[in-house]
């Protein structure tokens, strides 16, 4: 009997470290896109790559690597979003500025599951969202200009 528990606890904390395991093998990845009926907006973070959009056929406008401390900043600022709650996100669209600015959403996909925000007006980001947008967009500025 003894052994079986042994067994058991040894397997379940062997399995439990495989899938944290996997996890951290699985690149992360980021998607900010903003859209109106003449604007589109897309920054692609895909570890190690950052990639920026203008089009809906996604032709890409700038792409760059990103250094291996800017992902660390990237991953910080995530580990202060509880990914989970993104489709629960407290967002703001007033139904008049739909054709007045671009709409928004946010999408993280990690450990195999992706987590996407509710549209948001891109003009009033959610709080909880709003260092990592705003990094993400110093980022593509940052790689626009070196094109």
């Amino acid at each position: 009997m003894k052994y079986l528990i042994i067994f058991t606890l040894f397997f379940g904390f062997s399995k439990e470290f495989h899938i944290s395991a996997q996890e951290q093998d699985t690149p992360l990845r980021v998607y900010y896109t903003a859209s109106s009926r003449g604007y589109y907006y897309e920054i692609a973070l895909q570890e190690p790559v950052i990639k920026v959009f203008h089009s809906r056929d996604r032709q890409v406008a700038a792409e760059g690597t990103l250094p291996q401390d800017t992902w660390m900043e990237i991953r910080n600022i995530l580990s202060g979003i509880e990914l989970k709650d993104l489709p629960d996100i407290n967002t703001y669209i007033d139904d008049s500025a739909r054709d007045k600015s671009a709409i928004a959403q946010l999408r993280v996909c990690h450990g195999g599951k992706s987590y996407k925000t509710p549209e948001f007006d891109q003009n009033k980001v959610p709080k909880d969202l709003k260092s990592l947008i705003n990094k993400m967009k110093s980022l593509a500025v940052i790689v626009e200009s070196e094109e």
